[in-house]
């Protein structure tokens, strides 16, 4: 029995003996490469012609699960939605500036600041790299908001006083030895996008009335550029001699927005009757992006200056402030909710008692048609608000509402 077992076996040796030397020959007559691929019973190699799936139809996938498919030059895919730091952070920035260069003089680059909530401290990124370095160590403790000035030098911080309070706006500048406080209770305050001057409101309680005031951060001077009786606004300043105030929105109250002018101190209304209106405009004051409640929900919603048209936008958001214009105005950012149940907005948001996971969708700013271009679900999803975007806005940056913490989405 045994001599029977070897027999077998040698004979099992020398046909596969037999068989590779037989696919050896072929393969030199054919100068294709010898695999372990050639040696299986079944299947064939992917280099040929006959990739076929079940029943002999094509398998469109082939090429793609069989060996050395993957590019091991080809670059990895680039990921959209980045966390910056997760760090509160009360608010941000970008701008220009001149770098050093190790091999001698300087270059431009792209730089991000922000400020943490937690003890105000200045923290600065080079856009073309991930360290972040602090820069100020200057403590101020439980920052709410920090604004930052065109250049990126002068900081409003904005807190809460634990004795008195009232709101507390501080001013200072990276480099300065000193600092100023602006008066107390400030609702709202503004810098200018092309200089150092600011622009804030105060509420004279005997006579129940609101004051805006414009200064600069290099003078003392201040100037009243109006007063109303009305004391609810929330303050944008788009460009050098434009001002809009939008009264504060409420789900069950009208609401209008106003123009300032800055030079002129002309003070007219531009559009209202809208419950829950919030608005941003662009750089030129030439369309206004409104978002307002209606009785079937929430919209978004293009305003045309000059003529005065309303334009729709198929995009259900709570608040305009959820948004960014790009710079020449022809299009805008905005992070809206995936999902929005109730009525109450943006009340409930502003409250803080409720959240959203966010899509963030660019809107055309002349029809209003959106494109999507990141659902923050896919990290767990994101509550944007505070967009701005670096100065060649390839990138956008918005903070979470939810943790505070500061996200990046490339763009091109």
């Amino acid at each position: 029995m045994k001599k029977v077992i070897i027999i077998c076996i040698i004979i099992l040796l020398g046909g596969l003996g037999y068989y590779i030397y037989s696919v050896k020959q072929q393969a030199a007559q054919t100068g294709e490469a010898v695999t372990l691929r050639s040696f299986l019973p079944f299947g064939t190699s992917s280099t040929g012609s006959n990739n076929t799936g079940i029943d002999g139809e094509a398998d469109s996938t082939a090429s793609n699960t069989e060996e050395g498919a993957t590019d091991e030059n080809a670059p990895l895919p680039k990921e959209i939605l980045t966390q910056v730091t997760a760090l509160s952070i009360a608010g941000g920035t970008t701008y220009t500036t001149m770098r050093p260069k190790s091999s001698g003089g300087t270059e431009e680059v792209v730089s991000l600041r922000y400020v943490e909530k937690t003890n105000g401290h200045i923290h600065e990124q080079f856009l073309d790299g991930n360290t972040s370095t602090q820069i100020s160590n200057s403590t101020i403790q439980g920052v709410h908001e920090a604004l930052f000035s065109s250049d990126g030098n002068s900081i409003i911080y904005r807190y809460l006083d634990s004795t008195t309070k009232q709101i507390q706006s501080f001013l200072g500048t990276l480099g300065a030895s000193t600092g100023s406080y602006l008066p107390e209770g400030i609702d709202q305050i503004v810098f200018s996008p092309t200089d150092k001057s600011y622009f804030y409101l105060t509420t004279d309680s005997e006579t129940s009335t609101v004051s805006g005031i414009k200064g600069g951060v290099t003078t003392n001077k201040e100037t009243t550029l109006f007063t109303s009786a009305f004391t609810e606004w929330l303050v944008q300043w788009p460009n050098k001699n434009t001002i809009f105030l939008t009264t504060k929105p409420s789900w069950n109250t009208n609401g209008s927005v106003y123009q300032l002018n800055t030079d002129t101190k002309a003070f007219r209304k531009v559009f209202g009757n809208i419950r829950g209106l919030t608005t941003l405009a662009n750089n030129q004051a030439s369309v206004i992006l409104y978002s307002g409640t209606t009785t079937t929900g929430y919209k978004l919603g293009l305003y045309d200056t000059a003529t005065k048209d309303f334009t729709n936008i198929p995009l259900s958001s709570i608040a305009a402030d959820k948004c960014v214009w790009v710079n020449d105005g022809s299009a805008a950012y905005c992070s809206a909710p995936n999902t929005i149940s109730g009525l109450q907005y943006p009340d409930n948001w502003y409250q803080g008692t409720v959240s959203f996971d966010d899509s963030v969708y660019r809107i055309d700013g002349v029809t209003g048609s959106i494109t999507q271009i990141v659902d923050t679900s896919t990290v767990g999803g994101i509550d944007g608000t505070h967009l701005f975007l670096n100065p060649s806005e390839d990138a956008l940056f918005l903070i979470n509402k939810k943790d505070s913490s500061l996200w990046k989405i490339i763009l091109k």
